[in-house]
Protein backbone atom coordinates (compact mmCIF):
# COMPACT_ATOMS: atom_id res chain seq x y z
CA UNK A 1 0.00 0.00 0.00
CA UNK A 2 1.57 3.68 -1.08
CA UNK A 3 0.32 6.07 1.87
CA UNK A 4 2.35 8.83 -0.11
CA UNK A 5 4.20 9.99 -3.57
CA UNK A 6 6.08 12.96 -4.14
CA UNK A 7 7.39 13.98 -7.63
CA UNK A 8 10.82 15.96 -7.87
CA UNK A 9 12.72 16.85 -10.57
CA UNK A 10 15.43 14.83 -11.84
CA UNK A 11 18.56 16.36 -10.91
CA UNK A 12 21.59 17.13 -13.01
CA UNK A 13 23.68 13.91 -12.11
CA UNK A 14 20.67 12.08 -12.66
CA UNK A 15 19.97 13.40 -16.39
CA UNK A 16 23.14 13.27 -17.30
CA UNK A 17 22.99 9.66 -16.32
CA UNK A 18 20.02 8.63 -18.51
CA UNK A 19 21.42 10.96 -21.49
CA UNK A 20 24.87 8.62 -21.80
CA UNK A 21 22.61 5.75 -21.26
CA UNK A 22 20.23 6.71 -24.49
CA UNK A 23 23.49 7.71 -26.13
CA UNK A 24 25.03 3.70 -25.60
CA UNK A 25 21.37 2.46 -26.90
CA UNK A 26 20.70 4.59 -29.70
CA UNK A 27 24.01 6.41 -30.89
CA UNK A 28 24.65 9.19 -32.64
CA UNK A 29 21.51 9.62 -33.42
CA UNK A 30 20.06 10.39 -30.07
CA UNK A 31 22.78 13.79 -30.24
CA UNK A 32 21.45 17.04 -32.01
CA UNK A 33 24.30 17.27 -33.92
CA UNK A 34 24.02 20.21 -36.65
CA UNK A 35 25.19 20.50 -40.46
CA UNK A 36 28.63 21.69 -38.57
CA UNK A 37 29.28 18.97 -36.42
CA UNK A 38 27.95 16.14 -39.14
CA UNK A 39 31.36 18.03 -40.93
CA UNK A 40 33.48 17.85 -38.28
CA UNK A 41 32.66 14.06 -37.88
CA UNK A 42 32.88 13.27 -41.60
CA UNK A 43 36.55 14.62 -41.59
CA UNK A 44 37.44 13.09 -38.32
CA UNK A 45 36.18 9.40 -39.80
CA UNK A 46 37.77 10.39 -42.93
CA UNK A 47 41.41 11.34 -41.45
CA UNK A 48 41.08 8.10 -39.26
CA UNK A 49 40.68 6.34 -42.55
CA UNK A 50 43.43 7.74 -44.87
CA UNK A 51 45.68 8.20 -41.36
CA UNK A 52 44.86 5.72 -38.59
CA UNK A 53 48.44 5.53 -37.83
CA UNK A 54 47.80 9.26 -36.82
CA UNK A 55 43.81 9.96 -36.06
CA UNK A 56 41.44 7.41 -33.78
CA UNK A 57 38.37 5.92 -34.88
CA UNK A 58 35.37 8.10 -34.90
CA UNK A 59 33.11 5.00 -35.70
CA UNK A 60 29.60 5.32 -33.50
CA UNK A 61 30.96 2.30 -31.97
CA UNK A 62 34.28 3.53 -30.73
CA UNK A 63 32.32 6.77 -29.66
CA UNK A 64 29.69 5.15 -27.86
CA UNK A 65 32.63 3.24 -26.09
CA UNK A 66 34.45 6.23 -25.32
CA UNK A 67 31.18 8.08 -24.55
CA UNK A 68 33.00 8.92 -20.95
CA UNK A 69 35.92 10.60 -22.05
CA UNK A 70 34.08 13.08 -24.72
CA UNK A 71 30.76 13.38 -23.97
CA UNK A 72 30.32 13.10 -20.67
CA UNK A 73 32.85 16.40 -19.48
CA UNK A 74 30.80 18.26 -22.08
CA UNK A 75 27.70 17.37 -20.19
CA UNK A 76 28.58 18.35 -16.84
CA UNK A 77 29.00 22.11 -17.63
CA UNK A 78 26.72 22.04 -21.01
CA UNK A 79 22.73 21.15 -21.32
CA UNK A 80 22.83 18.16 -24.18
CA UNK A 81 21.12 20.56 -26.71
CA UNK A 82 23.55 23.33 -26.40
CA UNK A 83 26.89 21.34 -26.41
CA UNK A 84 29.44 21.91 -29.17
CA UNK A 85 30.11 19.01 -30.26
CA UNK A 86 32.66 20.11 -32.67
CA UNK A 87 34.99 20.67 -29.59
CA UNK A 88 33.61 17.40 -27.71
CA UNK A 89 34.45 15.34 -30.66
CA UNK A 90 38.01 17.33 -31.09
CA UNK A 91 38.58 16.99 -27.47
CA UNK A 92 39.17 13.02 -28.48
CA UNK A 93 42.54 14.03 -29.99
CA UNK A 94 45.61 15.14 -28.18
CA UNK A 95 46.64 18.42 -28.88
CA UNK A 96 49.47 18.31 -31.17
CA UNK A 97 47.38 15.85 -33.19
CA UNK A 98 44.46 18.43 -33.22
CA UNK A 99 46.74 20.90 -34.63
CA UNK A 100 47.36 18.56 -37.81
CA UNK A 101 43.48 17.96 -38.67
CA UNK A 102 43.51 21.89 -40.56
CA UNK A 103 46.48 21.70 -42.82
CA UNK A 104 45.85 17.90 -43.78
CA UNK A 105 41.88 17.95 -43.79
CA UNK A 106 41.29 21.85 -44.37
CA UNK A 107 37.44 22.79 -44.00
CA UNK A 108 38.17 24.99 -47.78
CA UNK A 109 40.03 24.98 -51.19
CA UNK A 110 41.19 28.53 -51.58
CA UNK A 111 40.45 28.85 -56.03
CA UNK A 112 42.91 30.53 -58.09
CA UNK A 113 40.43 33.95 -57.50
CA UNK A 114 41.37 33.80 -53.75
CA UNK A 115 38.03 33.07 -52.75
CA UNK A 116 37.81 29.82 -50.29
CA UNK A 117 35.37 27.16 -51.48
CA UNK A 118 33.69 24.81 -48.85
CA UNK A 119 34.59 21.74 -48.63
CA UNK A 120 31.93 18.88 -48.16
CA UNK A 121 32.85 15.88 -46.32
CA UNK A 122 29.55 14.76 -46.14
CA UNK A 123 30.64 13.48 -49.90
CA UNK A 124 32.79 10.89 -50.40
CA UNK A 125 34.89 11.83 -51.82
CA UNK A 126 34.86 15.10 -50.42
CA UNK A 127 33.28 17.93 -52.96
CA UNK A 128 34.52 21.17 -53.43
CA UNK A 129 32.01 23.44 -55.88
CA UNK A 130 32.95 26.36 -57.73
CA UNK A 131 32.35 28.71 -60.72
CA UNK A 132 34.28 26.90 -63.69
CA UNK A 133 35.59 30.79 -64.43
CA UNK A 134 37.19 30.60 -61.23
CA UNK A 135 39.16 27.73 -61.49
CA UNK A 136 40.84 29.30 -64.94
CA UNK A 137 44.76 28.31 -64.56
CA UNK A 138 44.10 25.63 -61.74
CA UNK A 139 46.34 23.24 -63.72
CA UNK A 140 45.60 19.90 -61.77
CA UNK A 141 42.45 18.80 -59.24
CA UNK A 142 42.91 19.69 -55.69
CA UNK A 143 43.97 17.47 -52.92
CA UNK A 144 44.42 17.04 -49.49
CA UNK A 145 45.76 15.09 -47.01
CA UNK A 146 49.54 15.37 -48.47
CA UNK A 147 47.75 14.21 -51.87
CA UNK A 148 46.46 10.89 -50.57
CA UNK A 149 42.77 12.67 -51.62
CA UNK A 150 41.66 13.72 -54.35
CA UNK A 151 38.06 16.13 -54.43
CA UNK A 152 35.55 15.99 -56.44
CA UNK A 153 35.34 19.62 -58.13
CA UNK A 154 31.95 20.49 -59.13
CA UNK A 155 32.42 22.85 -61.57
CA UNK A 156 29.21 25.71 -62.52
CA UNK A 157 27.94 27.55 -64.22
CA UNK A 158 27.64 31.45 -64.12
CA UNK A 159 24.15 30.57 -62.85
CA UNK A 160 25.35 28.25 -60.36
CA UNK A 161 24.09 24.99 -62.51
CA UNK A 162 26.44 21.73 -62.19
CA UNK A 163 28.61 21.99 -65.82
CA UNK A 164 31.01 18.97 -64.98
CA UNK A 165 32.30 16.89 -62.16
CA UNK A 166 35.80 15.73 -62.46
CA UNK A 167 38.64 14.24 -60.32
CA UNK A 168 41.15 14.82 -63.37
CA UNK A 169 40.99 18.64 -64.15
CA UNK A 170 43.98 18.67 -66.48
CA UNK A 171 41.89 15.58 -68.32
CA UNK A 172 39.16 18.00 -68.23
CA UNK A 173 40.36 21.20 -69.51
CA UNK A 174 41.98 18.52 -72.43
CA UNK A 175 39.42 16.57 -73.25
CA UNK A 176 35.74 18.07 -72.07
CA UNK A 177 36.35 22.39 -71.69
CA UNK A 178 36.06 22.59 -75.44
CA UNK A 179 32.74 21.01 -75.74
CA UNK A 180 31.24 22.93 -72.73
CA UNK A 181 32.59 25.97 -73.74
CA UNK A 182 30.95 25.61 -77.28
CA UNK A 183 27.58 24.54 -75.32
CA UNK A 184 27.73 27.37 -72.63
CA UNK A 185 29.71 30.24 -74.21
CA UNK A 186 26.70 31.85 -76.35
CA UNK A 187 24.24 30.93 -73.12
CA UNK A 188 26.84 32.62 -70.79
CA UNK A 189 27.61 35.17 -73.10
CA UNK A 190 28.66 38.22 -70.58
CA UNK A 191 31.31 35.41 -68.67
CA UNK A 192 34.97 35.00 -70.65
CA UNK A 193 35.16 31.43 -72.31
CA UNK A 194 38.71 31.54 -73.50
CA UNK A 195 40.61 28.85 -75.93
CA UNK A 196 43.20 28.30 -73.38
CA UNK A 197 42.09 28.12 -69.75
CA UNK A 198 45.37 27.27 -68.16
CA UNK A 199 46.43 30.84 -68.92
CA UNK A 200 43.14 32.81 -68.73
CA UNK A 201 42.81 34.94 -65.42
CA UNK A 202 40.44 33.17 -62.87
CA UNK A 203 37.06 35.49 -61.70
CA UNK A 204 33.72 35.45 -60.89
CA UNK A 205 32.95 38.28 -62.63
CA UNK A 206 31.69 39.41 -65.49
CA UNK A 207 33.38 40.78 -68.43
CA UNK A 208 32.10 44.17 -68.08
CA UNK A 209 33.07 43.68 -64.31
CA UNK A 210 37.18 42.17 -65.09
CA UNK A 211 37.35 45.10 -67.17
CA UNK A 212 36.44 48.12 -64.90
CA UNK A 213 38.53 46.75 -62.21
Amino acid sequence: MVLNETLKPAGDSEKNAFYLQEFEKKGLDFLPLNDSHQQTLKRLQLANKILPDRFLSFDETDLIQDKDNWLAPFLETTALKSIDYSQALLSRLDWDVQQQLNPLFPTSFELPTGRKASIDYSETPPVVKAKLQECFGLAKSPTIAQEKVTLNLHLLSPAQRPLAMTQDLAFFWKEAYPQVRKENRGRYAKHPWPEDPLTAEASGLTKKRMSQQ
